[in-house]
């Protein structure tokens, strides 16, 4: 809610932590509601006054609270909600958001620390700027209807059926390696909408040999005593 606060209440183990903390890391931020933020904020305001001098007039109560993530990823769910709602529930529109120093991150460190051949680290590189260039919204094709044009390398241009396709493409020889995990692991199809999840996993479960198994799970612990 806009105006609520974080469960913290004087006195308690959570509040001694949190007087002895001098930094706060919250990483994957872009997907998190800025209510989120800004109750926190509130909470720390109060919380601090014994700590901080003037703790209520300073963001976070003057604590430091380091965010990573990428806006060009994914940005909190509204349920039912227009671009104008998910932006609007971003940490970007948070009154917190003039507090911060935006650092960015252009070099990728793990792949450089990789010990992989210099065309395979070229390849991943290039990859990671088109992904970035697609994020900053550069890489589209028309504009206007929100086209974006993919390389050819990574494109599948001939097909009658399109979804026969695909997973010929990402599991070819499927009948001959389904049962090696090895080949399973190294492959997968995402798809936007777990409605076009569901079609595909009954199409390629319709391509195996043998019946299928539902295993169902609980989150119940089980208070059965066991005998031997």
């Amino acid at each position: 809610m806009a105006e609520s606060t974080c469960e913290i209440r004087h006195g308690t183990t959570l509040t001694k932590l949190l007087m002895k903390t001098s930094l706060i890391i919250w990483d994957e931020t872009p997907m998190a509601h800025k209510f989120c933020f800004e109750s926190l904020d509130r909470s720390l305001r109060d919380l601090y006054t014994t700590r901080f001098p003037n703790s209520n007039e300073k963001p976070f109560g003057g604590l430091i609270v380091v965010c990573g993530g990428d806006f060009r990823q994914i940005l909190p769910v509204v349920p039912k909600g227009t671009k104008g709602d998910i932006i609007d529930a971003s940490l970007s529109s948070s009154y917190l958001w003039p507090y911060f120093n935006v650092l960015k991150l252009n070099q990728n460190i793990r792949l450089y620390a990789r010990d992989i051949p210099e065309s395979e680290a070229c390849k991943i590189d290039s990859i990671d700027k088109r992904l970035l260039q697609l994020g900053d919204g550069s890489l589209y094709d028309d504009i206007q209807r929100e086209l974006i044009k993919l390389p050819s390398d990574i494109a599948l241009s001939q097909w009658e059926d399109p979804i026969q396709c695909m997973i010929q493409a990402v599991y070819p020889s499927l009948l001959d390696n389904f049962g090696n995990p090895t080949y399973l692991k190294e492959r997968a199809i995402l798809t936007p909408k777990n409605e076009m999840v569901h079609d595909l996993n009954n199409i390629i479960m319709n391509m195996l040999p043998g019946e299928g198994v539902n295993y169902l799970n609980s989150d119940n612990v089980c208070k059965a005593k066991c005998t031997n």
